[in-house]
């Protein structure tokens, strides 16, 4: 039995994970379960400022603050610089392995201990014990998008999990070996590369990175790529750190079908 669309409001407060001693609400709008069902769904709202999770796109309701911004690369005109040239001659030996479209993502064991060693990398304080494979399977599949990087003897050093839409692509998670990785290797900015040649190449439209938050430097990675335009109440322009500070009212993006909608309060 499909899961039918409709809006649910996650009422929960928690904290922040961008603005400490800031508490963050969201609300989502499902999907059916179906490829299709999910693809127009996240076609029509990831335009719009929401992102994707596995079955649902969301998008902030805080009380507090509205810093939220979403990002895209705009890939049409996009031209790979110097050092993003550098970086794919550095990483010459990997090979690039795409799940082919329509078919949901299936991760292995491979995946799981690729995700576990880089959480403990990235989370330390949070451990691996939280992470066995249901968890992280629940976490990650049900995407429409993978992507693996392997060396020439086959081992997995790098995975994008992401979502087709109509026009572009969205990275969901991007994971690595961290011990692989540094300033030469780069594999989490390499990843990304990866998703903006596949969409000039494959799926012509933008990359949607998500939101960026002043100030929070795990997401400052998100300003080093060229081409990007921050959504804004008159749409999607040319990205400026020091003037788009702020997103939108997410909520004037519900579909007008939501008069069959079950909304929480």
């Amino acid at each position: 039995m499909q899961q039918k669309r409709g809006v649910i409001w996650i009422h929960e407060e928690s904290n922040c994970s961008y603005k400490p001693g800031e508490m963050a609400k969201i609300f989502a709008i499902h999907a059916d379960r179906s490829a299709a069902g999910k693809k127009e769904l996240f076609s029509e709202l990831l335009p719009q400022g929401f992102m994707a999770a596995r079955y649902f796109a969301f998008a902030p309701d805080c009380k507090s603050c509205n810093a939220c911004v979403p990002l895209r690369i705009r890939t049409d005109d996009y031209k790979f610089s110097k050092s993003d040239k550098v970086l794919f001659r550095h990483n010459d030996g990997l090979t690039s392995h795409y799940l082919k479209p329509g078919l949901p993502v299936t991760l292995t064991s491979e995946h799981f201990d690729l995700f576990r060693k880089h959480s403990l990398h990235r989370l330390p304080a949070q451990g691996q014990e939280k992470w066995d494979n249901t968890v992280i399977r629940n976490y990650l599949e049900g995407h429409s998008g993978l992507l693996d990087l392997r060396e020439k003897d086959g081992a997995l050093v790098a995975s994008v999990i992401f979502n087709y839409l109509d026009k572009g692509v969205a990275p969901y998670y991007v994971i690595y070996d961290p011990e692989k990785s540094g300033n030469r290797a780069s594999l989490g900015t390499l990843c990304l590369l990866k998703m903006i040649e596949h969409s000039k190449n494959e799926n012509p439209g933008p990359v949607y990175l998500g939101h960026w938050v002043d100030g929070a430097n795990k997401l400052n990675y998100k300003k080093r790529f060229r081409n990007l335009e921050a959504l804004i109440d008159t749409g999607w322009h040319d990205f400026d750190p020091a003037i788009h500070l702020t997103g939108g009212d997410y909520r004037k993006a519900i579909p007008s079908s939501a008069e069959h909608m079950h909304i929480t309060p």
